[in-house]
């Protein structure tokens, strides 16, 4: 009766060979395909986290110039015809006037604040600018509706539109859908 006992443990033992090892390579690929898909999700929270960085300095940006109007209420329309574009793309260049040393008139001080905020104090160590930050590519500045005066009554609308520093992998898009995928804008509403 020993004998036959040692022998169907033995029988037991010789079939369970190999079971071991088969539970560890499914545990394996169970425990990869978890990693894999936290990796994604890792992905995705930098990516994102960007690109909210990038919408929360557009958004200071633009309450930056809404206050900015409001100090300087006299005249909201120059704000307008400040040429908000120009102040873009010469961020290299000096402002025409500058009127944090010398007084300027509500034009001027439109120009100059749409300048200072844009393209800040040009130093060589510090972010002190908006290019520094985001990549903006316009900043428009313009009335609401049709009817727009300088009686306080008037809506304007501050729009910033920059370029996404995020990368779009998909293979299935064209050239010019990854373009308008990588601009984002901003637009805030205010009554100086």
């Amino acid at each position: 009766m020993l004998t036959t006992t040692m022998g169907t443990n033995m029988r037991n033992k010789l079939q369970q060979r190999g079971l071991t090892l088969i539970e560890v390579m499914i545990t394996l690929v169970i425990m990869s395909v978890g990693l894999l898909g936290l990796a994604g999700l890792q992905s995705t929270s930098i990516k994102d986290g960007l690109d909210i960085g990038q919408r929360s300095q557009a958004t200071w940006l633009a309450n930056e110039i809404a206050e900015r109007m409001r100090a300087n209420n006299t005249d909201p329309m120059s704000y307008d015809a400040a040429g908000a574009n120009v102040a873009i793309a010469s961020c290299s260049a000096t402002p025409a006037r500058d009127c944090t040393s010398s007084s300027c008139n509500t034009s001027q001080m439109a120009a100059f604040d749409i300048w200072e905020v844009v393209c800040g104090t040009q130093t060589t160590d510090v972010l002190s600018n908006a290019g520094d930050s985001i990549s903006l590519t316009t900043l428009d500045i313009s009335c609401s509706s049709g009817l727009c005066n300088n009686n306080g009554f008037s809506d304007f609308d501050i729009t910033l539109s920059w370029t996404a520093k995020t990368v779009d992998n998909s293979q299935l898009l064209t050239t010019a859908a990854k373009t308008a995928n990588q601009t984002r804008r901003i637009t805030i509403t205010l009554r100086p």
